[in-house]
């Protein structure tokens, strides 16, 4: 039986027509109701038992498959002899596999009785399109037959609650978490308003929805470390993010030398370009450490602000928003740009700075956005 499926399947592949894609859809789900029916018969003939591991971990390892994966489906097996309306459904091709799995997930043994009741009612809304209204469905019959009303599942979630950030050897940050349904709202709803907020503007490489995700995630936390000691009357300009590292005077000047490179690093992210640091140095505090070589220190200098409050005030007096072409980010969202750099010698003056918001300043130092993106704004 195998040997025939598998022929077919290469006969696919070798075959230049072009296949109906609908229908190949509901032929993987048939294919995913067939695997869940042989797991449950290997589990019922203890062909997954193992003295050490659960049946999840012997597919695991059989079958090579995520233990996340294997357990899941274990689970759905199980379930859908609760569910015989369901599953009937599903291997006739009238149930997609991902709305079963979605039914299935809210079937344990202290449940599958309860649950059962619903079983017609679960089939005929796992046919339908729209997963969010299958998930709501789910919810709702979920809570109706616990007798907290769910108070226990939302409080197991919540502390479920985790978010893992790393990096790897060349310093890419890696982020993973999982968060309870509240906290996904409000993550979600703050990305919408700041993607919205911050949409390509001419001249912009196009970026795909999770690059402008991303740019969202670190927008929201540079405008909390902004903002979150603001005084009035200047409100988003208390000063400037956090962000502590060492830089040799040797990387800031106009021409650094590879050599000058060797030290240059964020307390936590690691090494960064000079350009990057360029950027950074725009309008930052810095507290002056003068060294030679890497272990002697010459000078211990004082904390300076590179913008002060008035002449910041002066600034988004002057232009409002970002200044960069069809960009119109609030101050809240800007750093102060020097066009010509303060390690070249540039003034800190209204005529030598202008408004650029985060990503568009990266851009600027990072080599893609010449001056001449700039609007024209009124004389200082």
């Amino acid at each position: 039986m195998l040997d025939e499926l598998e022929r077919a399947i290469d006969t696919a592949h070798a075959s230049e027509l072009p296949l109906e894609l609908p229908r190949l859809r509901k032929l993987i789900d048939r294919l995913v109701e067939l695997w869940l029916q042989q797991v449950r018969m290997a589990e019922r003939a203890g062909a997954l038992d193992d003295t050490h591991a659960g049946p999840a971990r012997v597919v695991t390892e059989t079958c090579q498959l995520p233990f996340r994966q294997a357990a899941r489906d274990v689970r759905a097996a199980r379930a859908l002899e609760a569910l015989p309306v369901l599953a009937g459904a599903f291997a006739a091709g009238d149930a997609p596999a991902h709305h079963v799995r979605l039914v299935a997930a809210a079937v344990d043994p202290a449940r599958a009785a309860a649950i059962g009741g619903f079983d017609v009612t679960l089939t005929e809304w796992a046919g339908q399109r729209d997963t969010g209204l299958v998930h709501a469905v789910v919810h709702r019959i979920r809570e109706t037959i616990s007798a907290d009303r769910g108070v226990q599942r939302a409080n197991d979630v919540y502390e479920q609650r985790h978010v893992h950030l790393s990096t790897s050897l060349d310093r890419v940050g890696f982020l993973d978490g999982q968060l309870d349904p509240e906290g996904t709202e409000y993550v979600s709803t703050a990305f919408e308003h700041r993607m919205e907020a911050d949409p390509d503007t001419d001249g912009d490489k196009h970026r795909t929805r999770a690059q402008r995700r991303a740019d969202a995630l670190v927008d929201i936390c540079r405008h909390y470390l902004r903002t979150h000691h603001a005084e009035p009357p200047t409100d988003a300009r208390r000063g400037q993010p956090h962000i502590s590292g060492v830089v040799t005077v040797e990387l800031l000047a106009a021409h650094a030398t590879p050599a000058a490179a060797d030290h240059n690093e964020l307390d936590f992210a690691g090494p960064i370009a000079a350009d990057t640091w360029r950027r950074l140095s725009c309008d930052c505090s810095i507290h002056r450490i003068v060294m030679r070589g890497r272990r002697e220190t010459l000078d211990l200098g004082r904390l300076t602000r590179t913008v002060p409050g008035p002449l910041w005030r002066a600034l988004v007096a002057r232009d409002k928003h970002c200044t960069h072409r069809g960009c119109f980010a609030p101050p809240a969202f800007c750093e102060a740009h020097h066009i010509a750099h303060w390690a070249d010698g540039g003034p800190t003056n209204l005529a030598n700075l202008r408004l650029l918001c985060w990503r568009h300043h990266r851009a600027h130092h990072e080599g893609r956005a010449p001056d001449a993106t700039y609007e024209t704004r009124a004389g200082p």
